[in-house]
């Protein structure tokens, strides 16, 4: 019967059970009395018992308080009721490709150590369900959907030995993780979109907001991955994280790059004004105005002139003249 179950982060699992065990010993058989006996732990080493040990178990504690919790009972045919209480610290190979939306499956493992199967066969009890779990099993983290057994008797160099499983069945639930991590992580990343809207001139505020985003889905990532244990595959949350890192840091990068574009297009258009400036000052200057200028030949004749150029032309033209006349 399990009585408690618990599934921890370093690929093993905790559970509190009481181990029940029955053989028969002819040499132990009596006719005068129709009841079963029940013994007194005391006598539990003056008697033969199969040497089960369980096969996935990385630790094991016995229970004494107040007094060694185990029952001894004898019956007239000489068949032997043995049961105790065990804690046990049990290697579970967990597959967190799908974390934190995967099923677990978790063993446990009882064998013979030293007898083999010619020496005794270990088999689950048919007339009771083998694996009975405690109906106020309540785990924080997962539901315990089902429970099988099944015969992994293995064949060493020394023999063959015999060996029974049980199976845990486990879902986990994912409740927590949404709140914890998945509504957290898709806020955090929507505050990195905030920086859209601000002005891109506001240089500390968006490169604040973006380094801000930035290291705290980064620190939540570490804090997933430091209760897991370190495994060569990536998992399903971790593809998660490193989304929601790629959507923060591109949202950095865009004001990277719209920055530099902004910055540049200001050089450009400041270069465009100072030629439109330059231009307005020689349209300024009266040697250029397209105007109706009068200019005086040499014969003494009055012509119009339209053409600036022209007039421009011609005024070096005299110039020179009165020059060389001395005038």
């Amino acid at each position: 019967m399990t009585k408690e179950l618990g599934l921890a982060w370093n690929l093993e699992y905790v559970v509190n059970i009481f181990m029940r065990q029955r053989w028969i010993d002819d040499r132990l058989n009596f006719t005068e009395y129709k009841h079963d006996i029940t013994l007194n732990y005391n006598m539990f080493d003056l008697l033969w018992v199969p040497d089960l040990y369980v096969k996935n178990e990385k630790k094991a504690t016995f229970h004494e308080v107040t007094v060694p919790n185990r029952l001894l009972k004898l019956s007239p045919n000489g068949q032997i009721y043995y049961s105790q209480r065990l804690s046990l610290t049990l290697k579970c190979d967990m597959h967190l490709k799908y974390y934190p939306m995967d099923n677990q499956t978790c063993k446990i493992e009882f064998e013979s150590y030293g007898y083999t199967t010619r020496d005794i066969v270990f088999k689950w009890n048919t007339e009771k369900d083998p694996v009975q779990v405690s109906e106020w099993l309540e785990m924080p983290e997962f539901i315990l959907t089902n429970t099988s057994v099944g015969d992994c008797t293995t064949e060493y160099i020394t023999g063959s030995f015999t060996c029974k499983y049980a199976i845990f069945k486990l879902n986990r639930q994912f409740a927590y993780y949404l709140i914890q991590t998945f509504i957290p992580s898709c806020l955090i990343v929507a505050l990195s979109w905030v920086s859209f809207w601000i002005d891109f001139h506001a240089v500390p505020a968006r490169i604040t907001l973006g380094l801000l985003t930035v290291l705290t889905i980064t620190t939540q990532s570490s804090s997933v991955s430091s209760r897991l244990p370190r495994v060569s595959y990536i998992k399903a949350i971790d593809v998660w994280m490193t989304c929601c890192l790629v959507f923060v840091f591109g949202a950095l990068i865009e004001y990277s790059i719209v920055n530099v574009l902004a910055r540049n297009y200001e050089q450009t258009a400041k270069k465009k004004n100072d030629a439109v400036e330059i231009d307005d000052h020689m349209s300024l200057n009266p040697e250029r105005t397209t105007v109706s200028s009068i200019s005086k030949t040499e014969d003494g004749v009055n012509d119009e002139v339209h053409n600036p150029d022209e007039v421009i032309r011609k005024d070096y033209i005299g110039t020179t003249k009165r020059r060389f006349y001395g005038k």
